[in-house]
């Protein structure tokens, strides 16, 4: 059977049991912050506990979003909101946790000319190289190049670094390509910093190089020391004409006798004058002769021969020439035999009307004159056959022929002596 008990009745509160058989009156306490307790041992009614401080400023809440705390007992709801190069989705968590991305507009890698380059904890390297260095502070990367000084030209030193060229301390000097094995140089001669038009340079003293003056119409020689000089033509007709004594000069042409010179804008007409220098020529038959390209032909026929040296022009009706031995008779020619011979006529085709053949014999030795094909030889009346011989019989013996081309015989007009005919 259950023992019952004791209650003491004079404690106050709830009545609490120690296990031991005892009550003892409890009240229920607040916590420090967040819950308040109105009539906590029950004597005067129900214990009631109420949200306190930040507890109750949660409770009230009435919008959704992040909870935050902005003052003592004071919250609010707070949304995540995108900034520069950011996008959020769920920014109030209602949705689920808010989740963080970069921006399209944020690179997330970084093409270069060889690989690519990806931040590494939240950071990316901007190191230089070769000529190049890099320098940060706070915000900003500064790139700077090394090695430098002023008014230098930089030119490359390799593939991947660069070296200066000058200042050269003349002014003047210009940069010059030294081959594809060197670096470029400055020059050691001056060169104009500025020039007129149709100016041309030229080395007016060693290593220094000037602008000489242009002229209207004019032709470029130099003097008598090399220094070049513009010199105008101002008249129809002017040349520049040079002098051992100095500068070329600007002149016309002087005509002489039996010349008139016209001179023209470009052109200058040399002409012989008639009254003084002949321009034609008349002979017995055929009219006046003019010369074709400044030449007179005048050639022999039928025994005459010409010949030309220097300014003389000599007509010889017919050349002789001394003849020791056979052989063929040119045509419109003396022979004068001195030994025995036989001379051949030339051949019918190459011979005209009155062709000239004379022979004079100076010893008492035979000549024989041969003619060839159809040719036959006629003294008077007298006729050889077709190459038939002449022969000659004593010294002095001489004789003239003229060829008959319709015929195809050689006439004797002249003879001295006894000819035979074979």
């Amino acid at each position: 059977m259950a023992t019952k008990n004791a209650i003491n009745l004079q404690d106050v509160g709830l009545a609490s049991y120690d296990g031991a058989g005892v009550f003892l009156g409890r009240t229920i306490a607040p916590p420090a912050a967040g819950i308040t307790i109105s009539n906590g041992n029950g004597v005067t009614g129900n214990p009631t506990l109420a949200l306190a401080d930040d507890l109750a400023a949660v409770e009230g809440l009435s919008t959704t979003g992040l909870a935050t705390r902005t003052a003592t007992s004071t919250w609010t709801t707070r949304t995540l909101t995108a900034g520069s190069g950011v996008s959020i989705s769920n920014g109030d968590g209602v949705s689920g946790n808010p989740t963080i991305s970069a921006g399209s507009s944020t690179p997330l890698s970084f093409p270069t000319d060889s690989g690519m380059a990806t931040p590494a904890a939240n950071a990316l390297t901007l190191a230089g190289s070769g000529s190049i260095t890099t320098t940060g502070s706070g915000a900003t990367v500064t790139t700077a190049l090394t090695g430098l000084t002023n008014h230098a030209v930089l030119v490359g030193a390799g593939t991947s670094t660069i070296t200066k060229v000058g200042p050269t301390a003349t002014a003047g000097q210009v940069l010059q390509s030294a081959g594809a094995a060197a670096d470029p140089a400055f020059s050691t001669a001056t060169y104009p910093s500025t020039t007129t038009v149709s100016q041309i340079l030229y080395s007016s003293s060693t290593n220094v190089v000037s602008g000489l003056a242009t002229a209207n119409r004019a032709v470029l020689t130099t003097g008598a020391t090399g220094i070049p000089v513009l010199t105008a033509l101002a008249t129809d007709g002017q040349l520049i004409i040079g002098s051992t004594a100095g500068v070329p000069a600007a002149a016309t042409l002087t005509a002489g006798t039996g010349i008139t010179i016209t001179n023209g804008s470009n052109s200058i007409s040399i002409a012989a004058s008639g009254s003084v220098v002949a321009q034609t020529l008349t002979g017995d038959s055929g009219g006046a002769l003019s010369p074709t390209a400044g030449n007179f032909n005048i050639l022999g026929l039928s025994g005459s021969k010409t010949s030309g040296s220097g300014s003389t022009i000599t007509i010889k009706s017919p050349p002789f020439s001394q003849v020791g031995g056979s052989g063929t008779s040119a045509l419109n020619t003396g022979e004068i035999v001195t030994a025995t011979a036989t001379r051949t006529m030339p051949a019918s085709a190459g011979l005209a009307d009155g062709d000239l053949f004379i022979y004079v014999c100076t010893t008492a030795n035979v000549l024989t004159l041969q003619a060839v094909g159809t040719q036959k030889f006629r003294i008077g009346a007298q006729l050889s056959s077709a190459a038939g011989t002449l022969v000659s019989t004593a010294i002095g013996d001489s004789i003239t022929l003229r060829f008959d081309a319709t015929q195809g015989f050689f006439m004797a007009v002249s003879m001295i002596g006894n000819w035979t005919f074979t």
